[in-house]
């Protein structure tokens, strides 16, 4: 075999998605897992809010302190679009 340097490795499944890892080293799944800031929920923890229970899966460089953020598992512009759409939403949390 011949090396392949510099190669980019993306992972992807049976369906073509592609497979994101988090902060914690799981992978991501849409409408459940969550970045937090891990001083405040550590990671791997459930979370639950709204009547939905999430895990904290991944951290965010614009979540820091009370700030939950869900991976809706589409890219930036369909994210973009949606959360134009949206108001920012506040809501008591409850993980353990």
């Amino acid at each position: 075999y011949a090396p392949l340097n510099g190669a980019k490795i993306t992972l992807v499944d049976a369906n073509g998605n592609v497979i994101v890892k988090g902060a914690a080293g799981r992978v991501l799944v849409p409408h459940y897992s969550i970045a937090v800031d891990p001083k405040v929920i550590p990671l791997g923890k459930t979370v639950t809010f709204n009547g939905k229970t999430y895990r904290a899966d991944d951290t965010g460089g614009k979540v820091k302190g009370n700030v939950i953020d869900i991976y809706s598992g589409t890219d930036h512009a369909e994210a973009n679009r949606i959360a134009s759409s949206m108001k920012s939403q506040y809501a008591n949390v409850y993980w353990g």
